[in-house]
């Protein structure tokens, strides 16, 4: 059933044992289940950045060994570069693919202020950044993560793949990080996963063909997703344990489920379009409280053309307000 009213309550009591085996039982073990828990904002211009605090890399003709990382002699891999980075310093990518073949050693880990960048103008499209390796998480163990983004680095312009078993593309667990104007396709797990307190803002960017969710939130972490496109993947966006994301202006459609709220998580939804999920636009399980919107505060949430329903609230233990949103 769909509901159809501007103004709605959706206040429904199915046990959360039978809904979650209907969710989660059609051959794809995508949910958070997947982490099982052990416990300035613009891009820059190159006439904008003092030469001095610019790397330059190119897998095809830098060199890591004689280069300097000038724009004339660059190096070969963003490794090298990260090395020598310096606090506040820009690594400028050149197209082409940044991978073990080409001598990378992941995970990439940026740190403090530096940024690496490639072309926002085409959210990365011919700067591939392919591969993964292990990575010792505070919150979860071990996991095959291609960049550890922490303190208040930013990545823009890249397109980020983990082809690896569980493979993550981006993980966060700490800081302010800014994400924006990339391309996450292809990673066996998760585009991005966010945790911890972490508080970063991921901006315009595309998440497509990822392997379980697009992003996955958990943890006490509140990131800004805004103006992002989620399609073709399992759950486009994952919440979970106490997380607090702000979710505005998405497009979310094409994917499994488009957005899927657990455990103790409080999301705030604006302006989001979640549309033509295969099977729902958006899940509730347990004590999730979304802010779907209210009286004072619509929601301006447009949910149409999902496979089973727009709002599926089966498994939800509360009232769940969603005041000012449309549907079919």
């Amino acid at each position: 059933m769909r509901t159809s009213s501007i103004s709605s309550v959706l206040f429904l009591t199915a046990s959360l044992a039978s809904v979650t085996t209907t969710l989660l039982s059609t051959g794809s073990n995508i949910a958070v289940a997947q982490i099982s828990s052990m416990s300035e904002e613009t891009t820059l211009s190159e006439n904008s950045i003092s030469q001095v605090n610019v790397l330059f890399v190119n897998p095809s003709i830098g060199n890591d060994q004689q280069a300097d990382g000038s724009e004339s002699t660059p190096f070969k891999t963003i490794t090298q570069a990260l090395k020598i980075a310096k606090g506040n310093a820009v690594i400028r990518l050149a197209a082409g693919t940044y991978s073990a073949e080409t001598g990378e050693q992941f995970p990439l880990i940026l740190k403090k202020s530096v940024s690496v960048q490639g072309d926002t103008r085409n959210q990365g499209k011919e700067v591939m950044i392919q591969g993964g390796g292990q990575y010792l998480s505070r919150y979860y163990g071990s996991k095959n993560i291609g960049i550890v983004a922490t303190g208040k680095a930013k990545l823009a312009g890249v397109t980020l793949i983990n082809p690896n078993p569980r493979g993550y593309g981006m993980w966060i667990e700490s800081r302010q990080p800014v994400v924006e104007n990339n391309t996450f396709a292809g990673s066996t797990q998760d585009g991005v996963a966010v945790t911890g307190k972490a508080t970063p803002k991921i901006h315009n960017n595309l998440f497509y063909k990822n392997g379980a969710n697009g992003i996955t939130v958990s943890g006490t972490s509140q990131p800004e997703i805004k103006q992002n496109i989620f399609q073709n993947t399992g759950f486009g966006i994952n919440i979970a344990q106490n997380a607090s994301p702000q979710i505005i202006s998405n497009k979310i459609s094409q994917n499994r489920t488009g957005v899927v709220i657990q455990a103790a998580s409080r999301p705030v939804l604006r302006n989001n379009s979640i549309v033509d999920n295969k099977e729902d636009g958006l899940v509730v399980i347990a004590k999730a409280r979304p802010d779907l919107g209210n009286s004072s505060n619509p929601g301006g949430n447009q949910f149409s053309l999902n496979g089973r329903y727009d709002i599926n609230a089966e498994a939800a233990k509360q009232e769940i307000s969603a005041y000012g949103n449309s549907y079919t």
